[in-house]
């Protein structure tokens, strides 16, 4: 009972106990009063629990909020008709949630894209502040603010040039620690949580383009891209191979120039290289020294 209000409560209980005792053994049924009074303060024990959940509170003086922040053991006078010192108690508990960026909450992006949504909060209330959360109605008064505000700074945050849908779908840690900057900024525009008698424990965006055409649209570039940076690597290979080919004849013809003219041409060359690579495949055939190539094969390889 670290609080003034409990310690004098308790001062007087014994006080109560004292007098009415000494009374009692003294013969005078006066002392029936102090020690049934104190006696009755006994309903006034109160303990907040430690855990699961642990819980803080207020002490409140004829209704009215105090400064004092209590946990553990306390004593009040709650348990009279009117209240004349009481406790509001809060859950300190981390409280997550998720917050849906809805269509009707889309988050426009520098390239014109919309983004749907979470945006995954945990919340602890602070102890210093617990007034301030009890003015915004609790967790859920908070939760309430926050599932307004948290589309209107990712509508700020994607606005700025260069945030293309990649960079909000991409880019999840560096929006969120954003987010969370212009939340617990106390001073910004749009509103926070700063002043709230919360603190951030965790927050998380996961973003995703509005229409699945964008995400088809996107997967099939990927893989033209990857298709056409296959197709640029075997010609390299082909040409590569073609040239110490070349390299090789020229080495057997040296400067006699009839073996010179045998040289093939690099379009010959290529050919070899190109029919010897089908044939590795497996996908020509030999017949008789002449060669059979399959064309439906080729053509989806070549």
């Amino acid at each position: 009972m670290n609080n003034k209000y409990s310690l004098t409560l308790f001062f007087i209980q014994l006080l109560c106990l004292l007098v009415g005792s000494v009374m009692l053994i003294c013969y005078n049924l006066w002392g029936l009063i102090p020690f049934i009074w104190g006696g009755l303060m006994f309903l006034g024990y109160k303990e907040l629990s430690g855990s699961q959940p642990r819980e803080m509170g207020i002490i409140t003086l004829y209704g009215k909020r105090t400064s004092a922040r209590v946990e553990g053991l306390i004593l009040l006078l709650d348990w009279l008709p009117m209240n004349i010192i009481g406790v509001s108690i809060f859950n300190m508990q981390i409280d997550d949630r998720d917050s849906v960026i809805t269509p009707e909450k889309s988050i426009r992006c520098a390239d014109g894209v919309r983004m749907i949504g979470v945006v995954s909060m945990a919340l602890q209330a602070n102890g210093a502040n617990l007034d301030r959360l009890d003015d915004a109605k609790g967790m859920d008064g908070i939760f309430k603010i926050t599932d307004d505000m948290c589309p209107s700074w990712l509508k700020d945050i994607a606005k700025t040039p260069g945030r293309t849908y990649q960079f909000m779908e991409d880019q999840n840690i560096e929006v969120a620690k954003q987010l969370r900057t212009r939340l617990e900024d106390p001073n910004n525009s749009l509103g926070g949580i700063a002043n709230l008698g919360v603190t951030i424990r965790k927050l998380e965006v996961i973003l995703r383009p509005l229409s699945d055409d964008i995400i088809k649209a996107d997967q099939d570039q990927v893989v033209e891209v990857l298709e056409r940076k296959a197709e640029e690597a075997d010609t390299e290979t082909i040409n590569n191979q073609v040239l110490k080919r070349l390299k090789a004849y020229e080495v057997w013809a040296g400067n006699d120039a009839a073996k010179i003219k045998l040289i093939p041409t690099w379009k010959q060359l290529r050919e070899e290289v190109v029919f010897e690579r089908l044939a590795k495949d497996k996908k020509v055939t030999i017949i008789q020294g002449g060669r059979n190539v399959n064309l439906n094969t080729v053509g989806s390889t070549s």
